[in-house]
């Protein structure tokens, strides 16, 4: 890694994932409000499962806190010290982190339809 910028071009990208996942906590956080504020009963199994998903978000916008830590040490590291495998290690550290943070959202993401699905099938029963 001759560069040292290569790790910094990276955190843009980072930053979108972290606005959006941010926005996407945000409202879930309002709609488990709203829930807990209806006191309906069937309500309940539904918020706990929201609550799960709030915990993956939080958790998924963690993993991209860490990762822009460490692409910026990365950078920090390569451009301080030439061909430092420190700053190598660094940068695989935050990819790593930064995949396992998707992983999460993809989690988030196919639960959260299926959370729905039971929400509003529940509400039509009423």
């Amino acid at each position: 890694m001759d560069e040292w910028y290569f790790p910094i071009t990276i955190l843009p990208g980072v930053g979108l994932l972290i606005m959006s996942t941010t926005h996407l906590s945000t409202s879930l956080s309002q709609e488990i409000g709203g829930l807990v504020a209806d006191d309906v009963s069937f309500n309940h199994d539904i918020i706990l499962k929201k609550i799960g998903q709030l915990s993956r978000l939080n958790i998924s916008l963690t993993g991209f806190y860490v990762s822009c830590c460490t692409l910026v040490l990365s950078g920090l590291f390569s451009g301080l010290y030439d061909r430092n495998s420190f700053s190598e290690l660094l940068l695989f550290t935050s990819v790593t982190a930064i995949f396992f943070a998707l992983i999460l959202l993809i989690i988030y993401s196919a639960k959260a339809v299926m959370i729905k699905r039971k929400q509003f099938k529940k509400r039509l029963e009423r």
